[in-house]
């Protein structure tokens, strides 16, 4: 029996607080546990974190947020199969050999089809153990988020949620956590919270315990249906996002040249048309990319033979206190050992101030090696009224290069400037613009070992810097 509801934490809206039983439920099991283990699928976040802390908790954060938003305007075109393919590959630094005591998965189930379903279930599989718990949060009606809501536990009964500054679409109705049992062969259903006090009215939540006795968990089979990712998920009316005030234009990046193509563009063939990118002289490397996910870039780098990792520095930066050194490592979605070759850097770093840039690059030292090298875009225009934030597309242009033509073919990058507020990284809007030679003493231990500016085909008002950093 579930304790009865207690108040609302004050320092948080009543709007956007609920009661969620699954947590409460999760908070009583994980007290009989030592050190018990909890892998969250959501952003990461400081009140998540610190709550489990307080625990006694090991959390390791993996969202799939960001995958799921870039997934979704391609799943009319995409099958489950392809899908899943891509899924497996964002979750590829998330190690098979970890066990977790509890799984959070928010509402991510609501935006898979049967087969992904499927698919999911049994990649979790690989993470849990005997009596592991997954929750999972469902949603009434026929209008849901467009995107997965983030949540951030503020106790052990109520979540914080952004579901009422969510874009609603309108789809078929999804189907109830009890209906998805025949999908979820390797966890039981124990536990269903329906309207439940202080809920919140269009959420229903559910907890599944890992049935590891289950004989059969072959997820995929040889003859895969090619099951749309809209056969749950079919949207019926489609609500247009508005158009965001952003302007795009183009940018010849030298730098990405050199460091994601060997310096070898001018001899290779296109990216686009690359099949043995290791008959092209392409190196295999690891990136750690500190953009959000992107489904071009992700797909590019895939082309080129090359692993990348997403961190999404900017959401990262708006959950975490980077003066709480003991909580740092745990809030990057990366293993340990895990070290990277190049680290695109893109302007994120450029919107920080000198002693947070510091921060960052001890909290990366960790993951990079003696000859790792960081990809910076520099801003160095007039400077602009918002805080300038660059999504950044790479596109492989299908052209053929002269012999006498130095400029990179295939590293044109597409740059969004987003400059509405909701883009902005939060709290740097009013600082400086800092030299590169000042960005680089925050880097600390940085030598710039190639810089590019004025080159035929660049934007006139960015810089790009290849840099090394010292490891000490």
């Amino acid at each position: 029996m579930l304790n009865p509801s207690s108040q609302k934490p004050s320092n948080y809206s009543k709007d956007l607080t609920f009661k969620h039983p699954s947590i409460e439920l999760i908070h009583k099991t994980l007290q009989q546990k030592q050190k018990p283990k909890v892998l969250d699928l959501g952003p990461p976040s400081a009140a998540s974190f610190n709550f489990f802390k307080t625990k006694n908790c090991h959390i390791r954060f993996e969202s799939l947020n960001d995958f799921f938003e870039q997934a979704a305007p391609h799943k009319e075109q995409w099958n489950s199969k392809q899908f899943i393919v891509e899924m497996d590959n964002f979750l590829s630094p998330l190690n098979k050999d970890d066990e977790y005591d509890v799984i959070l998965t928010w509402d991510l189930f609501c935006y898979l089809d049967r087969e992904s379903i499927r698919y999911f279930c049994w990649r979790l599989a690989q993470n849990s153990k005997p009596n592991t718990l997954l929750q999972m949060v469902r949603y009434w009606g026929r209008a849901y988020p467009s995107r997965p809501c983030e949540f951030k536990i503020l106790n052990q009964e109520y979540v914080n949620n952004n579901y009422a500054s969510s874009e609603l679409k309108h789809a078929q109705k999804l189907a109830p956590a009890s209906q998805l049992q025949a999908q979820l062969p390797l966890f039981k259903l124990t536990h269903q919270f329906i309207d439940a006090p202080d809920m919140h009215p269009a959420m229903t939540e559910s907890v599944f315990v890992f049935n590891h006795t289950t004989p059969n968990n072959n997820h995929l089979s040889a003859n895969t249906n090619q099951i749309g990712m809209q056969s749950i998920n079919t949207v019926k009316t489609k609500i247009k996002p508005a158009t965001p005030k952003s302007i795009r234009f183009e940018h010849t990046s030298y730098a990405l040249d050199q460091l994601l193509l060997s310096g070898r563009t001018y001899s290779a063939p296109e990216a686009s048309s690359i099949e043995d990118p290791a008959k092209a002289g392409i190196k295999p490397i690891n990136i750690l990319d500190l953009g959000a996910y992107n489904t071009s870039n992700s797909a590019y780098f895939k082309r080129l033979g090359h692993h990348a990792f997403f961190v999404n520095l900017t959401h990262l930066m708006q959950h975490i206190n980077l003066d709480n050194t003991e909580s740092l490592p745990s809030l990057l979605p990366l293993r340990p050992n895990q070290k990277f070759d190049v680290v695109l850097g893109w302007d994120l770093l450029c919107n920080y101030k000198p002693q947070q840039i510091t921060k960052i690059i001890q909290l990366l030292k960790p993951h990079i090696h003696a000859n790792s090298l960081l990809h910076l875009m520099h801003f160095v225009g007039k400077s602009p009224t918002h805080n300038i934030q660059l999504s950044c597309d790479i596109k492989a242009v299908n052209q053929q290069a002269s012999a006498n033509d130095e400029q990179p073919q295939n590293c044109q990058i597409s740059l969004l400037d987003n400059s509405s507020p909701a883009n902005r990284s939060a709290g740097n809007s009013a600082h400086k613009n800092y030299s590169i030679h000042e960005l680089t003493c925050a880097i600390n231990a940085a030598k710039i070992e190639k810089s590019f500016m004025f080159k035929k085909g660049m934007h006139p008002d960015i810089n790009e810097y290849i840099i090394r950093i010292e490891k000490q």
